[in-house]
């Protein structure tokens, strides 16, 4: 091959790698959340980000559950990215086999 491309490798778990390639987890995190113009803006967030399934935003408590199939890490740091404001993840928990309801929201 000309150029040399034959020696290109593809990145592994790069931004742009299948998101169906995860697996499916629930993530619980905390986030200061004040008013309702927050919440609003913290569910628009959610709901654009792929691979996330299901959420649950609970604002008396600061608490926020999202279930699918994502990278935790890379989810609390595009939150923080994007509602500058600290996040704090409390639990993960990965499921294997069949998708079954979450049963701590």
């Amino acid at each position: 091959m000309p150029f040399g491309l034959s020696k290109v490798k593809p990145i592994v778990g790069s931004v742009n790698s299948n998101p169906m390639s995860t697996k499916y987890c629930c993530m619980v995190m905390r986030i200061n959340i004040d008013c309702n113009s927050c919440c609003r803006k913290l569910r628009r967030i959610i709901l654009r980000m792929k691979g996330i399934e299901t959420n649950l935003i609970e604002k008396q408590q600061r608490t926020v559950y999202v279930c699918g199939r994502f990278i935790p890490a890379e989810v609390a740091i595009k939150i923080k990215k994007k509602m500058n404001r600290r996040v704090e993840i409390l639990e993960i928990q990965e499921l294997e086999g069949e998708v079954q309801e979450f049963e701590g929201i």
